[in-house]
């Protein structure tokens, strides 16, 4: 909490301060002794509390005023270049100023109050008032009503994901020694010249437990307006390619559900998902970019050497489940539930049930996995990196050239 006292007596001084750090969380405290040192901190600094003295001098040294601390608040409510403070407490020991500013104090919403050595009434009402701010300060931090960057981006996979990621432009390291995450920031541009904040970072390890915890850990520490998750995933149609871009519609946890058993000992699963959906203003963007098939060339060409054909932008539905995936039967066990699956990994449902629980202001999510095998017998790694880079150049093409993203 920034407090700016103005009062011009030493010992007076000192008893507010003692007030003010006994009531709130290590305040920084400015002090000024006249209307003209007090002036020029609310024209250089933002402060949440001005308490003020209503009788001051006008310059440091000089005698007192009776008008000192009216002239203050008017400089502050009629002038052109001073900060308001938040809050504002006038303490004085005449009650005749109290009884002439207290229609002027009404009108402006600033506390008045009779400041007496020999009774603890002022220092309640200001002790009161100091800690109503921090408690809120507290809230704000917990709770904060804005977003603080544009763009998160997360992966699973520091080894491929997040390289590709870090490939794009601007990507710098950003280390916090009291955080088990790397975090690396960049800022992209937009069309029309405008820059948008990006920050990346990988979870320690593949699964919907990591990923759904360090989505949290980014929305607490960094607010953004977007977060996406960028990697791989196994493509679950014939026509699909190695490189396709898998976007989630919605996802769910295919693991979900109850196993019982019959009177002969067969175990029988029966499942039982919860579908998490994108943002409908997103998937309407979305949607065009699969319609039109924006920017496929653009990533094909980025490759080096480029593939002959272009990868595909694909919208269903991302299956997640707990276990690397190298069966066919599985496969088609899970299609023949829900046919919209387009590709199964082991993050999605974990990042979109994360940013549904957070608290205000929730990003807006989206999932971007790229096809890297078929999750069959034919399984391997020879495809990783490639679909690590479509993903990661996707988010790049669709954030910098989608001229109705809002930022």
């Amino acid at each position: 909490m920034n407090v700016l006292l103005i009062e011009d007596n030493d010992e007076k001084a000192a008893k507010v301060t003692s007030v003010l750090n006994s009531a709130a969380n290590s305040p920084h405290i400015v002090r000024a002794k006249s209307f003209r040192t007090g002036i020029r901190e609310l024209e250089a600094h933002l402060f949440d509390l001005l308490v003020l003295d209503m009788v001051l001098p006008v310059r440091d040294g000089e005698e007192a005023v009776t008008d000192g601390g009216a002239k203050v608040i008017s400089e502050i409510d009629d002038g052109s270049f001073c900060n308001r403070p938040a809050h504002i407490v006038c303490l004085t020991a005449y009650e005749s100023i109290i009884d002439s500013f207290k229609n002027e104090a009404s009108k402006r919403l600033v506390h008045i109050v009779l400041y007496n050595e020999t009774s603890s009434e002022w220092s309640a009402a200001l002790s009161h008032k100091a800690q109503q701010i921090n408690n809120r300060m507290a809230e704000a931090n917990l709770f904060p009503e804005d977003y603080h960057i544009d763009l998160a981006i997360v992966t699973s996979s520091p080894a491929a994901e997040l390289t590709h990621i870090l490939k794009l432009p601007g990507f710098q390291g950003e280390f916090h020694h009291r955080d088990s995450l790397h975090y690396y920031r960049s800022n992209w541009v937009r069309s029309g010249n405008k820059s948008i904040s990006v920050i990346a970072c990988a979870a320690p390890s593949m699964g919907m437990t990591a990923a759904a915890l360090t989505t949290s850990k980014v929305i607490n520490r960094w607010r953004p307006k977007y977060l996406v998750m960028t990697g791989i995933a196994a493509g679950t149609k014939q026509d699909q390619r190695f490189g396709d871009i898998l976007i989630a519609e919605s996802t769910y946890d295919y693991g979900s559900g109850k196993i019982t058993e019959t009177s002969s000992g067969d175990k029988i699963f029966t499942p039982s998902f919860k579908q998490i959906q994108m943002d409908t203003s997103l998937f309407a963007l979305i949607q065009r970019w699969e319609r039109e098939q924006l920017e496929v060339d653009t990533i094909r060409r980025g490759w080096n050497p480029p593939e002959p054909n272009c990868p595909r932008v694909i919208v269903g539905v991302l299956a997640s489940g707990a276990a690397v995936v190298q069966s066919k039967d599985l496969v088609t066990d899970i299609l023949n539930r829900s046919r919209k699956v387009v590709g199964l990994e082991m993050e999605a449902f974990g990042v979109m049930h994360a940013v549904m629980l957070a608290s205000t202001p929730q990003p807006k999510v989206m999932v971007v996995k790229s096809v890297s095998d078929f999750a069959d017998s034919a399984k391997n790694d020879v495809w990783q990196q490639y679909a690590a880079y479509t993903s990661a150049r996707f988010i790049y093409e669709f954030f910098t050239k989608e001229n109705e993203l809002e930022f």
